[in-house]
């Protein structure tokens, strides 16, 4: 038998917290059960040590994130920046995790102690703008985890301001998932005392004696103006209506288009037609509509791509009809009220698929119909003679429709 006399430089076992070997086994070249036991122990020793750090270690604690949100604080005083930020938040605000909302901070209490206590269960940090200086504004955040209150400063250029304010949105947005993956802020501690300090301005330095310099004009720079920002919704698609029991179907197209007058408040406007339901008695008749509505809507989130749409509003139908015997009848308005629900599923990039039921009333019950004209006088509407009224289609007041369709959010 070949005798070991060293082991230390072949490595029997390795772990991710030691490194074990058997440096030496020259004392007894001889016993075989020596060297396997010194094997057997290096290979055991740093997996048992493993476990027992797992084990020591525990779970780690489980945590929901589904009701965890961001308070961005506004005040009636924070000026137009501040409110154009907190605009940023009503629109996006629920597009990823945490969900950031707008807040109001108490007016009697400091803005650090008005967000101490927002820090409520549930809440990660809050957040407010301050920008009182027309060349730095300044971010606060107050993570809820340590009530120590960070900072972010903000450079602003004269006639850029804009871009500032979708640069502290941004902030904001990646601070919240920051927080949220309980990760460590980029960002500089605020001294709670100098928070609520008005701006120092630079007074002149002393003139000297016997200098009188020339007057200057002094123009206060323009303060930020908010850009108007109104959503505009544009829609197409399939449009089905029920009509009567004799044609109980048609299908066409429709159009509409909206403003946002608020992130989840829009009215507009919409225009549908529906192709000629057909009949073989009267000979060639044809019947086909045109209608437009004006609606008032409000949106619903129900998940991150997901939303409903319920609205309503009057509309009026215009119905025309012909047939071979008659040939074209005179339009006839038909005033009514319409109500939908529509399911809209976020495709990306502002399109949309939506997917709608709704019911239309008519105020008027019109029927079609086809008789013997009775003379009048004075070119008034012509009359059914009596007894030769025949009806045609007898229409519902009540019809139900369905849509299907883009939309497109600029």
């Amino acid at each position: 038998m070949a005798r070991i006399d060293s082991l230390a430089a072949v490595p029997v076992a390795t772990s991710t917290h030691a490194l074990f070997r058997v440096d030496r086994v020259a004392r007894h070249p001889r016993d075989p059960f020596v060297l396997r036991m010194s094997v057997l122990v290096a290979t055991i020793l740093p997996g048992a040590l493993s476990v027992l750090r797992v084990l020591s270690v525990g779970p780690a604690p489980a945590t929901s994130a589904g009701n965890e949100q961001i308070v961005v604080q506004l005040a009636e005083d924070d000026g137009a920046a501040a409110h154009e930020l907190a605009t940023f938040v009503e629109r996006y605000g629920d597009n990823a995790a945490p969900r950031i909302r707008v807040g109001t901070p108490d007016p009697s209490r400091s803005r650090l102690d008005a967000a101490q206590g927002a820090c409520k269960p549930g809440t990660l940090g809050v957040f407010w703008l301050d920008a009182q200086r027309p060349e730095e504004w300044r971010l606060y955040v107050l993570p809820c985890a340590t009530m120590r209150p960070l900072v972010r400063e903000i450079l602003v250029t004269a006639g850029a301001e804009q871009a500032s304010i979708e640069a502290s949105w941004q902030i904001t947005r990646s601070t919240a998932t920051a927080l949220a993956g309980r990760h460590a802020l980029d960002m500089a501690e605020a001294n709670p005392a100098a928070i609520d300090e008005p701006p120092v301005t630079e007074e002149p330095p002393p003139e000297a004696p016997g200098f009188a310099p020339q007057p200057t004009e002094l123009r206060p720079p323009a303060p930020a103006r908010p850009r108007a920002r109104v959503g505009l919704h544009v829609g197409l698609g399939y449009a089905g209506e029920a009509l009567a029991r004799a044609i109980p179907w048609r299908s066409g197209v429709y159009g509409t288009i909206a403003w946002a007058v608020r992130p989840r408040l829009r009215i507009g406007a919409g225009y549908q037609f529906l192709a000629p339901g057909r009949l073989d008695e009267p000979p060639g008749f044809r019947a086909w509509h045109h209608s437009v509505a004006l609606t008032v809507a409000g949106a619903l989130p129900l998940a991150r791509r997901l939303a409903l749409e319920l609205r309503g509003g009057p509309e009026l139908e215009l119905a025309l009809w012909r047939s071979d015997d008659r040939g074209r009848v005179r339009p006839r308005p038909i005033p009514r009220v319409g109500a939908d629900a529509a399911l809209r599923v976020e495709l990306g990039r502002g399109v949309g698929l939506e997917l709608g039921i709704g019911l239309t009333v008519a105020i008027l019950d019109v029927d079609f119909v086809t008789c013997v004209a009775a003379p009048t006088e004075g070119g008034s509407d012509p009359v059914c003679a009596e007894g030769t009224r025949r009806v045609v289609a007898d229409t519902w007041r009540v019809r139900p429709r369905t849509r299907a369709g883009l939309s497109v959010q600029f």
